[in-house]
């Protein structure tokens, strides 16, 4: 029986949903009990993370908080009466809820989700496996501090969480993904990069307010 090793290349990923003092598992317990509340069982959760990035406070705005931890912002999608809606959070709290122009992410998100529910992001894979004295060498690169993205949905009863390292995503001409091309097919990917063009959008009109 051959045996399986894996080689990682690169840096030591972290991978962790939050950071000390992190808010998001209340937010997401606040968010799904005002959807419970609305009457509303389809909806989903994305949370971004960018290390590096921070807070700058205003004293004298008493709204302003200071982030003494990593930065994050996260993003409720949901359809009520046949509108589609979408509520900001970040460590500092919530802003206003916004009605979306389409509902093109949670109709995506429903015609796909099966689909989603079994996507699994590949590793970034720079070279093809290998056989060495009986044993399939495996290589997979990682990285520190790439664009994190977090999943959870919900669907009547149902939930689940998928994770997304935008590293994986790509590739380069000296430095080749071999699951680039798969990766950027999965349905959870799209889905993602659906939601994302809606938030850039918003955010770029400065419309999220506290």
């Amino acid at each position: 029986m051959q045996k399986t090793s894996l080689i990682i290349l690169l840096l030591i990923f972290n991978n962790t949903f939050g950071f000390v003092g992190d808010p998001t598992d209340s937010i997401i317990a606040e968010f799904k009990a005002e959807m419970i509340e609305k009457g509303i069982s389809d909806f989903f959760i994305l949370k971004k993370i960018q290390h590096g990035t921070f807070r700058l406070i205003d004293t004298e705005d008493p709204k302003s908080c200071k982030v003494v931890t990593g930065y994050f912002e996260m993003y409720g999608f949901w359809l009520e009466e046949n509108e589609a809606w979408i509520k900001k959070y970040d460590n500092c709290g919530e802003f206003n809820t916004i009605k979306l122009p389409d509902a093109k992410a949670m109709e995506y998100y429903l015609s796909n989700l099966v689909e989603i529910r079994n996507n699994e992001v590949g590793m970034f894979k720079p070279r093809p496996d290998s056989i060495a004295n009986g044993e399939i060498i495996t290589f997979f690169s990682m990285e520190t501090h790439t664009p994190l993205r977090f999943y959870w949905f919900f669907q009547e009863s149902n939930q689940f969480e998928k994770f997304i390292d935008k590293f994986n995503l790509t590739t380069a001409e000296d430095h080749v993904n071999l699951n680039y091309e798969s990766n950027n097919n999965l349905a959870i990917v799209k889905l993602n990069s659906i939601s994302e063009a809606i938030i850039d959008s918003l955010n770029k009109s400065q419309v999220f307010y506290r």
